[in-house]
């Protein structure tokens, strides 16, 4: 039987065992970004309005059931005939819609500024006083805010995880942690993360790798700067996803497997229908199985990974989604709304 859920009164202190030394890992999804900017399905209707401003809200209904997002986007690419440089510049003037809208000049020339220098030092105070004020006066229940609080009470208390794993393709949560870090603490001023968008990319063992795992797209109508964006990395087109699929190694395989075996998983804000997230998850959780059998150990059910995610409207359905990531070896943290998200983070923590 898979194990029962948890929730806020139930979790506390699940991944604080492992966490001295880094011993757990954060991996996000598009819900982790809500709703400065739009989750992957919403990002996908965009698209294909942009594509043909005539097509129906109904049309799009049906086309999203009908076949799979990836398959939309690399349709969209094709009738378009765009090529890699073009795409990306298209999905980021739909991703970074929104939150430029919102913004005034200053505020989006602040943040297109902080963006763009992910591999550069640390923030100054002045511009993570601004960034947090700017995000919490637009955006004040927002989930990255949330995350980036309960992330610096983490680093705070020496409970960091060993790195961030990220399947969008926007440094959001990475920025707002090195300001509320800058801002809210009196740590001393040091780089934290180190950007990964490449196999080859720089890693010091005393900070954190930021893994950008569907690589990072350029900021609307910047020039791709090496340290701030990977447009060769992107995973979005069917096209894109079947070829790291049907790769022997990539180095996002090679980064998840080695964590998946060596450490606790904390995911939030995906929706676990991603094809390679279950198929490592699958093949880790076999493994580890088959070797718990071989020393003799009699279990039905091992779970070291954690999917935070809202409580659905019946137990009939939480039942389901608990037996649907249980093979996996991942257990469910139900939270009853998003704003919860980081109070549960810090729960499980116990800080």
């Amino acid at each position: 039987m898979p194990k029962k859920g948890l929730d806020k009164n139930t979790c506390t202190g699940c991944i604080r065992g492992t966490a001295p030394g880094g011993g757990w890992v954060l991996c996000i999804g598009a819900g982790a970004s809500n709703p400065i900017f739009p989750k992957w399905s919403e990002l996908v209707t965009r698209l294909l309005k942009w594509s043909n401003p005539k097509l129906s809200e109904n049309e799009i209904s049906e086309l999203k059931q009908s076949l799979s997002l990836e398959s939309l986007i690399q349709s969209t690419f094709d009738k378009k005939s765009l090529g890699p440089y073009q795409s990306a510049q298209v999905l980021s003037r739909l991703l970074y819609a929104d939150l430029k809208t919102a913004l005034n000049a200053e505020e989006w020339k602040l943040v297109k500024h902080l963006f763009a220098r992910l591999g550069a030092g640390v923030l100054l105070s002045r511009e993570a006083e601004n960034l947090l004020s700017c995000f919490t006066e637009h955006f004040p229940a927002a989930t990255p805010l949330q995350l980036a609080e309960a992330m610096t009470r983490a680093i705070e208390n020496d409970l960091p995880p060993s790195h961030v794993m990220s399947f969008n393709a926007e440094p959001l949560l990475l920025v707002l942690i090195n300001a509320y870090v800058r801002v809210n603490t009196q740590l001393p001023v040091k780089k934290i993360f180190d950007v990964s968008l490449r196999g080859i990319s720089y890693k010091r063992t005393d900070r954190m790798p930021f893994h950008f795992w569907h690589g990072l797209l350029p900021l609307p109508g910047e020039k791709p700067l090496r340290a701030a964006a990977s447009i060769d990395k992107l995973i979005f087109s069917e096209t894109e996803y079947l070829g790291l699929a049907g790769s022997m190694f990539s180095w996002q395989s090679a980064v998840f497997l080695n964590a998946a075996m060596t450490n606790s998983i904390v995911f939030v804000g995906l929706s676990f229908s991603d094809p390679n997230l279950r198929r490592w998850l699958g093949f880790v959780h076999r493994n580890r199985m088959e070797e718990l059998r071989r020393v003799g150990v009699k279990t039905d059910a091992s779970t070291r990974h954690y999917w935070i995610r809202t409580r659905p409207s019946s137990k009939v359905q939480e039942e389901w989604i608990e037996a649907a990531v249980a093979h996996l070896g991942v257990r469910v943290v139900w939270i009853e709304k998003w704003t919860q998200v980081g109070a549960c983070l810090r729960q499980m923590l116990s800080i």
